[in-house]
């Protein structure tokens, strides 16, 4: 036995045999998905990932992210094209997809919707007999994707300069039974009110909404950059739940977050007051959670709390008035960066520095103060590398989050982020502003330019647009008139979608009666310029904008002297007015004020530094978008405690021209001197009095002062009077003391005025008495 096998284990046989293997190697480049067609030195293409890797439907449309390298050599420039054999087993339909890729290595994402077919059923037998015929060696039974690299018009693989085939497979899953949420959320606009004690059921105290299908099924009907209303409704649902801890640790169980009593979330922030000292000012309230979909998937929760506590008084407020810009992020809003900073922090304690995005999707939503927040953690996950075909971002009621510095803000973001929905209502002033104040300043530089044919901008201002990355649609809904009111509470956001679908057990938070609507696509929501048009409609169509730059404490009152809003040292305060009625903006030393009205208002400015100022009062429709007059103030000097002010009113007779005479006033409001367009001060009629007693101990000490002087005048008189009394005499008295009747009156050596008898010391030449001289008496 031994002789006959021993030539196995011959060293020559064994080499040969070792020889043959790593040929056979070389020859066929196999990998755990796929054939490369190409030798690697040369055009290179592969699929490196397709996500989901699987399908579960021979008849419904699925939708595959593909992510392809390549290395193109043969010429400048080529195509991706991306097909499926979906007409036949052995050829691929290229009309998916394509990409144009320039010389040199790369990395493209692609998107492609396509009905998977069962190469391998009995329907289909057919069909590989035919490919047997023409020539194909091997019975096809896989669903595959190919990528093509090409010049032609189309892709193909025979002229291609390279190939990659990638099969994809039938996952055959028992999925558990269907969820269908109840997503509940807090019927008052205060958490504070919220009974501790009261299930979520209880109707008095919480509203419901019902859906039909899990989370993770909704969004899967459509790509990430498509709009999904049905998304949105749920998305919106769990932003106004996201105010109460009551009912976004329930609402989050209800998505299948939670496992035999285990919760596969958790939250942050959520501490029984605002005003909690272990709650910064840039914090924000947040859920994470996690959980594995029946198809081998990950799907990540985020939900972001919005503003909690009354405005603008809470750490949340502050926060969200805190428009300067940070430097790592340049023309961020340093408040919402400063929170988006957090969540995003926790996420990387979760999962790493760097995000999981292979068969991981992530759901983000938030609500006012929520929905900046959820804008820049989209794009501080972009930047980390999650592409934005894994990100579902649904932001309601979303402010301005960054600033262009002037450079054209495109409120698209030229389609970078179109997985990034900002939907907000015309009704509702937050998702509007600021991006309004950049638009006034912009026409007063366009209306500077016409006037003085110049292309200079205003000194002293850091002209700017602000807007949101993504896309920015608004829907209208509710007679509440314009401002804070269709914002808090939520009722005109969730109430318009829950009438597009109808799954709610009650018809109306509002307790109106109305019919459900079609749902609407993104085509059907309205653009910022319509938005704001129908928005500034409710209300009034002209009004007043104000700014000041410079190191200035400011408090504007109305025309009966009562203060509406000021900002002292950076910090906002809107007193008894509304968000709304009136917008306070500040960015770094600049002040905006927006009052959305035309009647008089007084502005009152005290220097907090010393340095230059710039003014400017603006009249604007609010309607059309225009300038319609402005007054502008530059180079005024400016030192620490100087005051000024400004009643500023819109001329009634055509309703366009603005009125403003910027003034020096001292501390008790009285006009020390008018302020030119170039900043000169001309002293007003009594403005040297004024500016004398400017401080409030002035004119008391000059009254002091007088008195003094008179009470010292008055005894000096007196004295003068007593000493005139000892020292003036007559000739009876000098007569009467020679004969001893006035001994000790008169001294020796003393002289008496011969002309008016006054008695003078010895040795005064002229007389105290009369001022005549008197003669050296003989002796």
């Amino acid at each position: 036995m031994g002789k006959c096998f021993g030539f196995l284990f011959n060293k020559r046989i064994i080499k040969l045999v070792a020889c043959v293997i790593l040929i056979i190697s070389l020859a066929f480049v196999i990998d755990e998905t796929g054939i490369v067609s190409e030798a690697r030195e040369k055009d290179y293409v592969k699929i490196v990932s397709i996500t989901p890797n699987y399908y579960r439907s021979y008849t419904v449309e699925t939708t595959f992210v593909i992510t392809v390298e390549y290395n193109l050599k043969s010429a400048d420039e080529a195509s991706l094209f991306v097909g499926y054999n979906t007409e036949s087993p052995h050829e691929y339909n290229f009309k998916y997809a394509c990409e144009k890729v320039t010389k040199g290595k790369g990395t493209v994402t692609l998107q492609t919707t396509v009905t998977p077919v069962d190469w391998g059923s009995i329907w289909k037998v057919k069909d590989q007999i035919v490919d047997f015929f023409k020539g194909y060696k091997s019975m096809e039974s896989d669903f595959k994707a190919c990528i093509c690299l090409t010049n032609a018009s189309m892709g193909d693989i025979k002229g291609a300069y390279a190939s990659y085939e990638f099969p994809i497979e039938y996952l055959k899953v028992e999925t558990e039974e269907d969820i269908c949420p109840n997503i509940y959320w807090y019927k008052e606009v205060s958490r504070q009110n919220e009974p501790k004690d009261i299930d979520v059921d209880n109707a008095d105290y919480f509203y419901k909404e019902e859906f039909d299908m899990s989370l993770e099924e909704i969004a899967s009907q459509t790509l990430s950059t498509e709009f999904n209303p049905k998304l949105a409704y749920l998305l919106c649902s769990l932003s106004a739940g996201a105010y109460s801890e009551k009912c976004t640790r329930e609402n989050y169980r209800q998505l299948g977050f939670s496992y035999e009593n285990i919760d596969f979330f958790e939250m942050y922030n959520y501490y029984d007051k605002p005003d909690d000292e272990n709650y910064r000012e840039g914090s924000v309230a947040y859920t994470i959670g996690d959980k594995d979909t029946w198809d081998g998937r990950r799907v990540v929760l985020i939900v972001i709390r919005g503003s909690d506590g009354d405005c603008p008084f809470s750490k949340d407020w502050r926060s969200n008035f805190n428009f300067g810009t940070t430097v790592a992020n340049k023309g961020w809003h340093a408040g919402f960066d400063m929170a988006a900073d957090e969540v995003f922090n926790s996420l990387k304690e979760h999962y790493g520095e760097k995000l999981p995005s292979n068969n991981t999707f992530y759901v983000i939503t938030g609500h006012s103060r929520g929905a900046a927040v959820g804008n820049l953690l989209s794009m501080k996950m972009y930047q980390n590398g999650v592409p934005n075909q894994n990100v579902y971002d649904y932001n309601f009621a979303c402010p301005d989050v960054a600033r262009d510095f002037g450079l054209g803000w495109a409120w698209n973001t030229f389609g970078n982020h179109d997985n990034m929905f900002n939907i907000g209502n015309t009704a509702d002033v937050v998702p509007l502003i600021p991006g309004v104040f950049g638009n006034i300043l912009s026409g007063v530089v366009d209306s500077w330019r016409d006037r003085n044919i110049s292309s200079g901008v205003l000194e002293g201002f850091v002209l700017s647009n602000w807007g949101k990355y993504g896309n920015s649609m608004w829907f209208e809904y509710g007679d509440c008139g314009f401002g804070i009111k269709a914002h808090i509470p939520l009722d005109y956001y969730v109430n318009f979608y829950r009438e597009q679908f109808g799954y709610a057990s009650h018809r109306d938070n509002l307790g109106n009666s109305r019919e459900f609507k079609t749902p609407l696509q993104k085509n059907d929501y309205l653009s910022w310029e319509k938005a704001w048009a129908k928005g500034i409609a409710l209300s009034v169509e002209k009004g007043l904008e104000l700014s000041v730059c410079c190191p200035v404490d400011v408090e504007l009152l109305n025309q009966n002297g009562e203060i509406i809003g000021s900002v002292t040292d950076g910090v906002v305060d809107y007193h008894e007015s509304s968000l709304g009625d009136l917008i306070i903006f500040v960015e770094g030393d600049c002040k905006h004020f927006l009052v959305l009205n035309d009647e008089p208002v007084t502005l009152n400015l005290v220097g907090s530094d010393q340095g230059t100022m710039t003014y400017l009062a603006t009249s604007y429709n609010l309607a059309s978008n225009q300038v319609e007059d402005y007054r502008l103030y530059q180079n005024i000097e400016l030192k620490k405690n100087k005051h000024f002010s400004d009643t500023v009113s819109i001329s009634n007779e055509d309703g366009k021209d603005i009125n403003s005479n910027l003034e020096v006033v001292n501390r008790r409001g009285k006009a020390i001197a008018e302020v030119g367009d170039d900043g000169q001060e001309t002293m007003v009629k009594g403005g040297f009095v004024a500016k004398i007693t400017d401080n409030i101990w002035v004119l008391p000490a000059i009254i002091l002062g007088l008195l003094f002087l008179i009470a010292a005048l008055v005894t000096f008189i007196l004295k003068a009077k007593q000493r005139s009394g000892k020292r003036k005499g007559t000739f009876s008295d000098l007569t009467d003391s020679l004969s001893g009747q006035s001994e000790g009156e008169m001294d020796f050596g003393d002289v008496m005025c011969p002309a008016c008898g006054y008695i003078n010391p010895a040795g005064i030449k002229t007389c105290m008495g009369c001022g005549k001289k008197i003669k050296k008496r003989k002796r």
